[in-house]
C-alpha cells in the first residue's frame, strides 16, 4: 500500500481501518474504469501502471485530458458528489491497485481526517494538471507537447521503456498518427529516443526535458505528483 502516495500519507490507525475495505486488483492494459454517462461505482488507489482520462467527441475523435499513476485515485470525482462519469478513463500501462466502493470511500473520508486531506490534496493537484494541459494544448507545438507527455508517462511508471504505439500517442495528443510519427522520427534522429513497434525507449532524459515545454516543470511541482521532490530532474 506504500506504493500509493495517498495511502502512504495515512497514519497507521487510519490505514488499518481503510485497508479492511480495500480489494487488491490487477489492472490490465485497456481496462475500462468508466465511460461517459456511466455511474462511478468504484474508486481505485493505483499502486503501479498508469491510467488515462480521455475526452471523446461525438465523431469519435479523442484527446487525453489527464493521467493518474501511483500518486492518486481513479474515480475521485465521486468524492465531490459527482456519481456520473463525463469522460473515458482506461488503463494505458498495466499495473495494480486497490479498489473499494465509491460510496464507502465517501463515508470513510468523513470519519478519517487524514484520508480526507490526502484525497483533497490530490484532487487539487489534478485540477492543476488539467488546467496546465489545457494551456499546453493551446500554446505549445506538437513536438513540445509530445516530449512533455513522454516524460509525464515516464514519471508515473518510473521506467524509460514506454509501451506506447503511434496511434495511441495520436489519440492522446489529439493529432494525426502520421504527424506523431514524424515528430518521433525527429527525436529519434537526434538520439533522444529509440522507437520500435509498440515501445518507445527514452535514451537521453536531459535533452528530452529541454525539448519539452515549460508545462513539464509546472506539472512536476504540483503537490504529491511524481518528480516533485526531484525538482523536475530524474536520472536515466
Amino acid at each position: 500500500m506504500q506504493s500509493n502516495a495517498i495511502l502512504r500519507e495515512l497514519p497507521p490507525g487510519e490505514l488499518e481501518i481503510l485497508a479492511t475495505h480495500l480489494k487488491p486488483v490487477a489492472l490490465a492494459i485497456h481496462y475500462i474504469f468508466s465511460e461517459p454517462g456511466q455511474e462511478i461505482r468504484y474508486c481505485y488507489f493505483i499502486t503501479s501502471g498508469m491510467t488515462s482520462t480521455v475526452a471523446v467527441m461525438q465523431d469519435g475523435s479523442s484527446a487525453e485530458i489527464g493521467v493518474i499513476g501511483s500518486e492518486g485515485l481513479v474515480g475521485f470525482t465521486a468524492m465531490l458528489g459527482v456519481s456520473i462519469s463525463q469522460n473515458l478513463t482506461i488503463m494505458q500501462v498495466s499495473g495494480d491497485g486497490y479498489r473499494l466502493e465509491a460510496e464507502k470511500l465517501r463515508s470513510l473520508a468523513e470519519e478519517l481526517p487524514h484520508l480526507r486531506r490526502a484525497i483533497d490534496r490530490f484532487i487539487w493537484s489534478s485540477l492543476g494538471f488539467y488546467a496546465q494541459c489545457a494551456a499546453c494544448n493551446r500554446f505549445h507545438t506538437l513536438e513540445e507537447r509530445l516530449s512533455r507527455w513522454l516524460l509525464t508517462v515516464r514519471d508515473r511508471i518510473q521506467a524509460n521503456g514506454l509501451p506506447l504505439t503511434h496511434e495511441f500517442l495520436g489519440q492522446m495528443l489529439g493529432a494525426h498518427r502520421s504527424t506523431v510519427t514524424l515528430a518521433l522520427g525527429v527525436l529519434e534522429s537526434n538520439g533522444v529516443i529509440q522507437n520500435s513497434r509498440g515501445k518507445i525507449e527514452l535514451i537521453d532524459l536531459a535533452r528530452l526535458e529541454k525539448t519539452s515545454c515549460e508545462c513539464l516543470q509546472s506539472i512536476r511541482k504540483l503537490p504529491g505528483f511524481p518528480a516533485a521532490a526531484h525538482n523536475g530532474h530524474l536520472s536515466a
